[in-house]
């Protein structure tokens, strides 16, 4: 095995003083750190057992609302995840769990009448496209819900800069930067990822928990926590004081959510429809 020692930093050819390069920062690489199992070790370690774990971080997102994202944006960072790195991690495991759900809808949803208003268009497309192609319906359902779940993987990120335009407009008078929003944005999604995985969690548990519980104390359960997390993080990143106005302003949130969800939704139809 090639020798990874050295006397110069094998970054930026700095003369080495130790086992970190002082121009850099780079550690000083050793034998045992280019095996697999070393770099199987660290990675777990980085996602689960160091200070910056990915449990830690999902333990104070739920714990202490908006406080993360206020830091981040007010510069204290070394303590947290980087908000982008941990809104991916918690993507990841909403894909392996939930495959169809609200933000990757199965295309029974997107044509049902009472739940979108552009379910009557959806129909008229996808029963052109299956006559044209002379096939099926179930057939081209299968298609279509195995493409949604691999495009929102990728589109579920749009969904953040829409959110963060919107809270822009409801907290225009606090003057915050665009990049302020966007990073709330992130940590906001992060949970609601988050609570999604929880719901996904307790509903293949049910038998276990009860049908009653199932039925309303989980649900209310869950909303009581969605409602907690949006009205204190609110007030912690936005420096909102006045109860009355973080209620209205979780509110305004909440609307946005609502009208953020239905484009994407749409948006998610037909890009999908394109594809298949």
């Amino acid at each position: 095995m090639e020798n990874t020692h050295s006397t110069h930093c094998l970054n930026c050819n700095t003369l080495l003083q130790g086992n970190f390069c002082h121009q850099c920062g780079q550690k000083v690489i050793d034998q045992k750190e280019r095996t697999l199992r070393y770099f199987i070790l660290q990675f777990f370690g980085s996602a689960f057992f160091l200070e910056n774990s990915f449990v830690k971080n999902l333990w104070q997102l739920i714990r202490s609302p908006g406080l993360m994202a206020l830091d981040y944006a007010e510069g204290r960072r070394k303590r947290w995840m980087v908000p982008f790195s941990l809104f991916l991690l918690i993507n990841l495991i909403y894909f392996i769990v939930n495959p169809l759900t609200d933000f990757n809808l199965p295309l029974y949803d997107h044509l049902r009448w009472h739940d979108t208003t552009y379910g009557p268009m959806a129909a008229r497309m996808v029963e052109n496209r299956i006559q044209q192609r002379e096939i099926a319906f179930e057939e081209y359902e299968r298609i279509f819900n195995a493409k949604t779940i691999n495009l929102s993987k990728s589109l579920m990120v749009l969904n953040v800069p829409v959110m963060a335009l919107l809270l822009s407009l409801i907290f225009f008078r606090k003057r915050k930067f665009f990049a302020d929003h966007f990073i709330y944005a992130l940590y906001l999604f992060s949970f609601f990822l988050l609570v999604s995985c929880i719901w996904i969690g307790l509903l293949n548990a049910y038998i276990w928990i009860g049908l009653p519980a199932y039925q309303f104390f989980v649900p209310t359960g869950l909303l009581l926590l969605t409602l907690y997390y949006v009205f204190f993080s609110l007030r912690r990143f936005y420096y909102v004081k006045n109860f009355l106005w973080s209620a209205l302003s979780a509110l305004g949130v909440f609307v946005a959510i609502g009208l953020m969800l239905y484009f994407y939704r749409f948006i998610m139809f037909m890009v999908t429809f394109a594809a298949t």
